[in-house]
């Protein structure tokens, strides 16, 4: 089955990686991106991006995630 959520990983240039096994995604912060997810297209502004463990800890790290999501018709 389709993974029902996306990974977020903070590139080094600034720029926000959204992925799943289906698909990747590139954005800033305050950036609008329209994505596809399972056949719904919605328009994405993240507004905040806060890693809460330390690099170094194992993977999946937490981190907090401020967005307005809105779905398109």
């Amino acid at each position: 089955m389709h993974t029902p959520y996306l990974y977020v990983e903070q590139l080094g240039n600034g720029e926000l990686k959204l992925f799943n096994q289906q698909h990747t995604y590139k954005t800033k912060i305050g950036e609008v991106i329209n994505i596809t997810f399972k056949k719904q297209l919605f328009s994405i502004v993240i507004t905040a991006f806060t890693l809460q463990d330390e690099k170094s800890a194992t993977l999946p790290r937490r981190a907090r995630l401020n967005y307005t999501a809105l779905k398109l018709i």
